[in-house]
């Protein structure tokens, strides 16, 4: 009888060694929403000053004073928001990416974020009077459209790595020898039955 060759070893996390890590840190998350609520609740308070604060002047309606103040936290909120986007794009945009996790609703995601920076740039530097209206209507619809959207970016994004965690254990316990049935209960594979 010959002995049997000893078996290499199995890493214990087999998908977790492959696959990068594009789940953001506590301390990353609280950065990231921390900074969209800034900017929603800025521009959220802005959309209140701007049609419901309105006051009457000697010509008609006029703006409310308090809306060039918000104006300027909203603008400060994006740039601190515009700051961790950017913190995002390599460590959790370019992993998931590559690791094929919720493309479709980060692509949107993406695309919403892109028009509504480049929509704010074109209000802050580049639109005349006439334009200013529209680009404005525009802005702001964007902002408000990129809330569910993000929402449900999130909720899918936990539900792939519920999903992910249980292929892991499903793959550890196939590598191990072991599977599990329908109802959860373990049982020995065929492989080590016969000793």
């Amino acid at each position: 009888m010959h002995p049997e060759p000893a078996r290499a070893p199995v890493h214990p996390h087999p998908i977790s060694a492959r696959t990068p890590r594009s789940r953001l840190t506590d301390r990353h998350r609280r950065w990231t929403y921390g900074a969209c609520l800034g900017v929603l609740a800025t521009g959220a308070l802005w959309l209140l000053a701007h049609y419901l604060l309105r006051g009457d002047c000697e010509f008609g309606e006029c703006r409310s004073p308090l809306e060039p103040w918000i104006l300027r936290l909203h603008g400060a909120a994006a740039f601190v928001a515009l700051v961790q986007f950017g913190t995002l794009l390599p460590v959790h945009v370019a992993r998931a990416w590559r690791a094929g996790r919720n493309r479709a609703a980060g692509a949107v995601v993406l695309a919403g974020a892109g028009s509504l920076i480049a929509s704010g740039y074109g209000l802050y530097y580049v639109a005349s009077e006439t334009l200013r209206p529209p680009l404005s209507l525009l802005h702001w619809i964007l902002g408000l459209v990129l809330v569910p959207l993000f929402a449900a970016h999130l909720r899918l994004g936990r539900n792939a790595g519920l999903q992910a965690l249980d292929d892991h254990r499903q793959a550890a316990h196939l590598l191990h020898g072991r599977h599990a049935d329908p109802a959860g209960a373990r049982k020995k594979s065929r492989r080590h039955s016969g000793r």
